[in-house]
């Protein structure tokens, strides 16, 4: 009896941690994912700036949007330890060394509406 539980309970922890290793590197790509969500949803919203379907106030509005939910990816990532060395290093290396586009949109609006 005490073999067959003790056999139990060493089945258990090994789902357990394959469990743990599994949900971990997914994470990884689950950032990679939402970052691109993110980059298509400004893709998509400074083509309708462009194509004059919405006004220059709700773009400005949407990049506030979108830039704080980078914010939140970024904040999460930051504190994520990355499995993959390529996560890593696409995270730590670029995508969090370097103002990304809708920050750097945001900073030419808000100088824009500074300047005038």
């Amino acid at each position: 009896m005490k073999k067959i539980i003790s056999i139990i309970i060493g089945l258990v922890l090994v789902a357990v941690f394959y469990y743990l290793v599994s949900n971990t590197g997914s994470l990884d790509k689950t950032y990679r994912e939402q970052d691109q969500l993110i980059v298509s949803e400004y893709k998509r919203l400074k083509t309708d700036f462009v194509q004059m379907k919405i006004n220059h106030q709700q773009y400005f509005e949407k990049l506030k949007e979108l830039s704080k939910k980078e914010d939140d990816l970024f904040n999460e990532v930051r504190l994520h330890k990355f499995e993959n060395i390529t996560e890593h290093n696409y995270w730590h290396r670029g995508r969090l060394k370097f103002p990304s586009s809708i920050k750097t949109e945001l900073d030419i609006i808000t100088k824009a509406e500074k300047d005038s």
